[in-house]
């Protein structure tokens, strides 16, 4: 028997229902597969079905619409570029919970000073199901951070810790946007399926509150991130 049947049945019609939402198989606005069709796959009843609808309202990723059906109300993580901020920050602003997974922790020297060189997998928990969203690499002044290179970046937010023990703000990034055609290993690591995908990435750095250059980012996002890039037309002149 697999592991997923012991969960409850409505657990399992859940799991089910948002498996197709987290993977893009059922997009925001579109209505979930009806109660009797759910009923009918899971062979179970319609107050089980509600069941697995209700826990799915309660996490917000469904909405109920009187007389029409349930909808998805899911849209793909997004970042404006305009507004580039923490990982965590942001993600806790969103209502996920921030995932880092340290690839590389080491203290190297560049230009006669020792660094850190971080290099985390980016990601947010929604529910029970992960995502991972980015790859980013991280150097940043051991002169300036003393100790920054004994932290557990796995169980601590960077940004937390620069305002937490250094007083130090980040305020303000510059950044230049490219692609990149990731190798074996780079696909591996994000989850990438397809063959020689080409990745956005963003590279540059960050300043603190004293406009003091304080990390140089690399940051390549998995195909999965949709990017949303606004701007503002001039105002036409009058005659």
């Amino acid at each position: 028997m697999a592991a997923q049947d012991y969960l409850p049945l409505y657990a399992q019609i859940g799991r089910h229902v948002r498996s197709l939402i987290l993977n893009g198989e059922l997009l925001d606005g579109e209505a979930i597969p009806s109660e009797p069709s759910l009923m009918e796959t899971f062979q179970t009843t319609r107050g089980t079905v509600r069941q697995a609808i209700g826990e799915l309202v309660t996490e917000g990723l469904v909405r109920r619409v009187q007389g029409k059906g349930t909808f998805v109300q899911f849209r793909p993580m997004t970042h404006s570029i305009w507004n580039f901020g923490g990982f965590s920050d942001t993600m806790r602003g969103r209502g996920g919970i921030p995932i880092s997974r340290v690839v590389e922790h080491e203290v190297i020297e560049a230009g006669g000073t020792p660094q850190l060189r971080l290099v985390r997998l980016r990601g947010v928990r929604i529910a029970e199901t992960e995502s991972i969203f980015s790859l980013d690499t991280s150097h940043l002044s051991l002169e300036l951070f003393p100790g920054l290179d004994t932290v557990d970046f796995e169980n601590a937010s960077l940004y937390d810790t620069l305002r937490a023990h250094y007083g130090v703000h980040p305020s303000r990034t510059e950044l230049t946007l490219s692609t990149v055609i990731p190798d074996a290993a780079m696909s591996a690591v994000l989850g990438e399926t397809r063959a020689d995908p080409a990745l956005v990435t963003l590279h540059g750095a960050a300043f603190d509150q004293h406009d003091r250059e304080i990390e140089q980012i690399e940051i390549v996002y998995s195909s999965t991130v949709q990017f949303n890039i606004s701007t503002t037309l001039p105002a036409a002149r009058q005659a």
